[in-house]
């Protein structure tokens, strides 16, 4: 299979801004999230933590599997079609429970926001934690 040098470039160029974009909607929904001390808002924030590290994974995994040449050849359509089935399963496994990172991720960020609370005054960034 020839790879044809501008395509791969802009596809990668596409999915690293696409990444950026869920990085900076976690992010503000985290910082939201801890300087509101709102519990719903930063489970929520934990959950699209944990979608997009599955959707990785899954993306990453889908990436090993040698598609090759074959009978009929894989289009730009039906890797968008799979990309987007990948993210489907990722929602649909965090609400089913998900891999328990949501869950840590609360428990660990709701001390911290315990702890801001206990020491008024004291101001930490979402940077400094991660």
């Amino acid at each position: 299979m020839k790879i044809n040098p501008i395509h791969y470039t802009v596809q990668h160029n596409a999915e690293a801004q696409k990444n950026a974009a869920q990085t900076n909607v976690f992010k503000e929904s985290l910082e939201k999230a801890m300087n509101t001390q709102d519990d719903k808002a930063l489970k929520n924030a934990c959950k699209q933590f944990e979608t997009h590290f599955i959707h990785q994974m899954l993306k990453e995994m889908r990436s090993t599997v040698s598609m090759g040449e074959g009978l009929i050849p894989q289009n730009q359509g039906e890797k968008m079609f799979k990309e987007m089935l990948d993210e489907e399963y990722a929602k649909n496994a965090t609400e089913a429970g998900g891999i328990g990172l949501a869950d840590m991720m609360f428990k660990q960020l709701s001390k911290d926001v315990q702890d801001k609370v206990k020491v008024p005054g004291a101001q930490s960034t979402i940077d400094e934690k991660l």
